[in-house]
């Protein structure tokens, strides 16, 4: 070992080497991070009042058996049907062309028209595929309560509120 690598060692002794990897402003965004933010939120022991010191690291959150939620930013357009404006709940269908989607009550008045299959959007025919990624991310987003700022920690539906 030479003299340079004596002192590393000695500046890390009494320092967990994994706390200056959480000091880097850039933690989150490198893939080979995510390992270590997943255990680290697997790990997590809660307190006496349910709380975990390492329960969020950034944009993870601890879930039941280990898994982890990440806090992701999406477009509202993204997630409200295109005919009627709605929120995305339920079924949800894609168009042929993959560009934009629609809820079930759209998609059955769109079938019970002369122009069935015709997207109304579009005008192209094809008719609809259900969106099953979208609908499983969908169904599992939930928003802050709209009393957070009063203290609540409650995490609901955004459909609900």
């Amino acid at each position: 070992k030479g003299e340079d690598d004596g002192k590393v060692e000695a500046e890390r002794d009494g320092k967990n080497p994994r706390d200056e990897v959480e000091e880097e402003e850039s933690f989150l965004v490198k893939p080979e991070n995510l390992f270590f933010a997943a255990s680290r939120a697997d790990n997590a022991e809660p307190d006496a009042g349910g709380k975990s010191e390492l329960k969020e690291i950034g944009c993870f959150e601890q879930m039941k058996y280990g898994s982890i939620k990440m806090c992701v930013e999406l477009d509202k357009d993204h997630l409200q049907c295109c005919v009627c404006y709605d929120p995305l709940v339920g079924k949800i269908f894609q168009c042929q062309l993959g560009a934009h989607n629609i809820c079930e009550s759209c998609k059955l008045k769109i079938n019970q028209t002369n122009k069935a299959g015709v997207c109304p959007i579009d005008r192209v025919a094809g008719g609809f595929v259900r969106n099953l990624l979208l609908e499983k991310q969908v169904h599992s987003i939930t928003t802050a309560c709209v009393n957070a700022h009063r203290g609540c920690a409650v995490r609901t539906f955004p459909w609900l509120v």
